[in-house]
């Protein structure tokens, strides 16, 4: 007597539901081996072939849905160019320039500053120190405001 397999132990090889397997099996798949049971699959069951989700690729052309997506579509670009000609959208790229900008004026003086400070600040006393540094921070922040504000103007100016 050969021992029979069960249903989920068959679904699991089979990589399928055990409901499945019932009915193959109640068709006349074998439960003796998981190879027997594969050999029947591929002879008596046809593979499953999913339906195209769409039209298009189902090969069939659908003007109403091509002539709606190119209506949402002209919608979206007329309101972007609304929108940019409000001023509530920017162009990211100049943005980004821009903050580069900032940041190599920030990178630079910094960097100028051990060898415009150290003659300036040798054998001076800890409030003089303090004095000089303060000046220099506040040159950069003047430098770093004046260039954002032609960045803003800059800006105005392209927008306007």
């Amino acid at each position: 007597m050969t021992t029979k397999l069960k249903n989920i132990d068959l679904a699991a090889a089979l990589g399928c539901d055990a409901g499945l397997i019932s009915r193959y099996r109640r068709r006349g798949m074998p439960a003796t081996s998981v190879a027997d049971a594969m050999a029947w699959k591929e002879v008596n069951v046809r593979p499953r072939v999913k339906s195209p989700k769409t039209n298009e690729q189902a090969g069939i052309f659908n003007y109403d849905e091509s002539r709606a997506r190119r209506e949402h579509w002209a919608a979206q670009q007329t309101e972007i160019a609304a929108r940019r000609e409000a001023g509530e959208l920017i162009d990211v790229a100049e943005h980004i320039a821009a903050f580069a900008n900032l940041g190599a004026t920030i990178r630079a003086a910094l960097e100028g500053w051990a060898a415009m400070l150290a003659p300036q600040l040798a054998g001076r006393d800890e409030p003089a120190v303090r004095t000089a540094i303060a000046d220099q921070v506040e040159q950069v922040l003047r430098e770093l405001s004046a260039q954002i504000q032609r960045e803003a103007e800059r800006a105005e100016r392209v927008h306007a």
